[in-house]
């Protein structure tokens, strides 16, 4: 027979266990900024991120792991007429 919940280790039939969480995170952020003259500028930023997350709980036949990859870019111009 298979257990999904472990027999009580405490007094007064409590479970205590410890929770693990393994997570990586990496992430990335370029920036580059030019000014062609006064008048005219440009921005410019790249940010990346690879997320995973094992969870882990108390039933083992409910654990998970969540992973995602954001991409991000944001552009600034600046034009200035006189």
């Amino acid at each position: 027979t298979q257990t999904f919940i472990p027999l009580p280790n405490l007094p007064n039939n409590l479970i205590t266990y410890n929770l693990s969480v393994p997570t990586t995170d990496n992430q990335i952020t370029l920036k580059a900024d030019h000014a062609f003259n006064n008048n005219n500028k440009l921005s410019v930023r790249y940010f990346w991120d690879h997320f995973k997350q094992n969870q882990n709980v108390a039933l083992e036949a409910f654990n998970a792991q969540f992973r995602w990859e954001t991409h991000n870019v944001t552009a600034n111009h600046v034009k200035i007429f006189s």
